[in-house]
Formats: structure tokens, C-alpha cells, sequence
């Protein structure tokens, strides 16, 4: 895509963003929001040690409370 010529000469559709973006969540998710959030939490605590969190997972692997 060119840097110029403004908004209407962009090569993608609004629709081809939105598909995009549920791709990317849906493959970020694909083990669970539990599983995705305690990912993202673990790697925020390995680049900040003041960093704390705590999830509690049911039986069903759900979200029952994040702090």
C-alpha cells in the first residue's frame, strides 16, 4: 500500500481489517481466554518483577476472578 494518495486509495476493505483482526484474536484464543490472559500476564511479570496477578480458573478452565 502507498504512503500517499489518502484514505480513499487504501488496497484493503473495512471487511478485510474486521476478518483480520477475528483471525488474530481467534488464534490467540484457541486454547481458551484463561489460557490466553495467564499467557499475556506471565510474559508482563517476566518484563516487570512489580508486576502481580492472580487468576481464579474453574473445573471448566473459566474465569471465575482476575486481580
Amino acid at each position: 500500500m502507498s504512503s500517499v494518495g489518502g484514505y480513499d486509495k487504501k488496497e484493503f476493505t473495512e471487511r478485510d481489517v474486521r476478518n483480520y483482526v477475528g483471525q488474530q484474536r481467534r488464534a490467540l484464543c484457541k486454547h481458551g481466554y484463561a489460557k490466553a490472559l495467564l499467557t499475556h500476564f506471565s510474559c508482563m511479570s517476566q518484563l516487570n518483577k512489580d508486576f502481580y496477578f492472580e487468576i481464579d480458573i474453574d473445573d471448566n478452565s473459566r474465569i471465575r476472578n482476575v486481580f
